[in-house]
């Protein structure tokens, strides 16, 4: 049995443990889940854990990304520039099949409670946009 305790909020809380490290890992590394139409997301349990404290301050919110590339519209590709915003959640089916070049969506699970960013620069090698 893996130490520590993990809880999930979907209009309720629940307790998973896990038999071994790996399955957490997998778990956890999975990030926010879709389940249409809620977000099940994870996060570590504390002894101090009160269910009338916790409050909501994720949002899934539609990223566009206006003058991307079509070379960077490859689901890994724009997973990780999402990544710098928030948890990734799917591609919207037009951006996948690139039929719909003006700009690129992908939904992702933001912390309204952090920093939002109005945009985000892309860097490769001896080239930013």
């Amino acid at each position: 049995m893996v130490s520590g305790r993990w809880c999930l909020w979907v209009e309720a809380f629940f307790e998973f443990r896990f038999s071994c490290v790996e399955d957490l890992r997998t778990v956890w590394s999975s990030g926010a889940w879709n389940l249409k139409p809620r977000l099940l997301c994870l996060s570590r349990w504390s002894p101090e854990f009160n269910t009338f404290d916790q409050k909501q301050t994720h949002s899934q919110v539609w990223g566009r990304f206006h003058y991307l590339p079509l070379e960077y519209w490859q689901p890994r590709i724009l997973f990780e520039i999402v990544g710098a915003i928030g948890t990734p959640i799917i591609i919207d089916q037009h951006t996948l099949n690139q039929s719909f070049g003006h700009y690129a969506r992908v939904l992702v699970d933001i912390n309204m409670a952090g920093f939002l960013p109005d945009s985000l620069w892309v860097e490769r090698e001896n080239f930013t946009f």
